[in-house]
């Protein structure tokens, strides 16, 4: 009898083994597909960083424009990493977009040939955007040092070369879209038990305050609001189907765990606020005076409501990708959005075709241009979300 039993649990141990073993494959598949999608999110931390200095460098070009014998305040990249994407110190990532590029090519072999070769090939495209939007922060140093700027032909080359960053973030989006469709086409064709795929309601919900939250953000990116009143109403729905989950009622350690229960609340909050960004969008409410000089899609894309959806304030994107970790699910991490940038003209000068259009010499213009570097930090305790600033501070909650 006792010979039978231990012959049993042998036979139901090895049940268990090869039902792992079989699962197994597939839950790989999601490591390496989510390598991708790390890759592409840490990428986006480090285009926001940049984005930050050229808008204030425009600024500044600007202001040297506009009004006579005003010094150009550029930013030292010293107070920078070498290379934003990398970031060897760790300032701004626990693993940086080029660790996980690295990660991409550890996992080879993972995914079927064809779908890791289209993964890999758009991954390496967006790796050459962010190498290029790194190195302008340095071209653009270079120009301010070298160039005489009360030359109009010397001009042209700065704002040029502020209007390759424009393409640059441009194109980044536009690959990360394709990276996304064919991530998601994969994906769809894994398949996965019950057992493994748990908390299906809970998981629901979660995409549909993340899928109602972009749509909107997506629309502020197109400049595309005919029926922005609809995807906010949308949203609104997703985010009460959501507050009225409780998650004690699952009889699950995971869910009532602190961590989670935190994570939850945030998104609660973080979609909330984003709703009322975007009615204040849909309002025409005023915006700050620093921005008038852009459109309001551009300020409430990039600085109101997108702060409140990727990891940069602990956004909606952030704390569901948080959840899906901690759980241990086999479900894609979900991708943020990208930044886009856009290049403001002073004045005296306009924007299509400026030089041609102007007179043969801007009298305002001074003729010397008088360099000084200012340390970053100050400028980052106004733009950089204030856990971004700790790390620059290399502060240790």
């Amino acid at each position: 009898m006792y010979i039978r039993k231990l012959f049993i649990l042998f036979a139901f141990t090895l049940s268990i083994s090869a039902a792992y073993t079989q699962a197994s494959p597939d839950l790989d598949k999601i490591k390496a597909l989510n390598n991708y999608v790390n890759f592409s999110n840490e990428s986006t931390h480090g285009l926001l960083i940049v984005h930050r200095l050229l808008e204030n460098f425009n600024k500044n070009i600007n202001k040297y424009v506009d009004l006579p014998d005003q010094q150009i305040n550029f930013y030292s990249n010293k107070d920078l990493p070498q290379d934003i994407f990398e970031d060897a110190e760790n300032w701004f990532y626990d693993t940086s977009p080029n660790e996980w590029f690295g990660k991409i090519g550890s996992y080879s072999g993972i995914l079927p040939a064809a779908t890791e070769s289209r993964l890999k090939a758009t991954a390496t495209e967006m790796k050459t955007i962010i190498t290029a939007v790194n190195k302008i922060r340095f071209d653009l140093e270079e120009q301010i040092k070298t160039l005489d700027l009360s030359k109009r032909e010397n001009l042209s080359l700065v704002y040029d070369k502020l209007e390759e960053g424009v393409k640059l973030y441009k194109s980044f989006y536009t690959k990360q879209l394709v990276l996304e469709a064919d991530i998601d086409a994969y994906y769809k064709t894994l398949k996965f038990s019950k057992d493994e795929m748990q908390f299906p309601e809970v998981l629901g919900t979660l995409k549909s305050v993340y899928t109602t939250t972009r749509s909107a953000l997506t629309a502020l990116y197109n400049k595309e609001d005919d029926n922005f009143g609809d995807l906010i109403k949308a949203q609104q729905t997703a985010l009460n189907n959501f507050s009225v989950i409780n998650l004690a009622d699952y009889n699950s350690t995971r869910l009532i765990n602190s961590r989670i229960q935190m994570y939850w609340g945030n998104i609660k909050r973080q979609a909330d606020e984003s709703i009322k960004s975007e009615k204040a969008f849909l309002e025409s409410e005023n915006l700050q005076e620093e921005y008038k000089l852009y459109d309001k899609y551009y300020y409430y894309y990039n600085i109101s409501v997108i702060n409140k959806f990727n990891r940069y304030g602990n956004g909606v994107v952030f704390e569901i990708n948080r959840i899906i970790d901690y759980l241990g699910v086999p479900v894609l991490r979900y991708f943020e959005m990208p930044h886009y940038f856009k290049v403001i003209y002073p004045k005296l000068l306009e924007k299509s075709n400026y030089l041609a259009s102007s007179d043969p010499f801007i009298k305002s213009l001074t003729k010397s241009v008088k360099v000084r570097k200012w340390s970053l930090l100050p400028e980052l305790l106004r733009w950089i979300p204030f856990w971004l600033i700790l790390q620059c501070m290399i502060i240790k909650s």
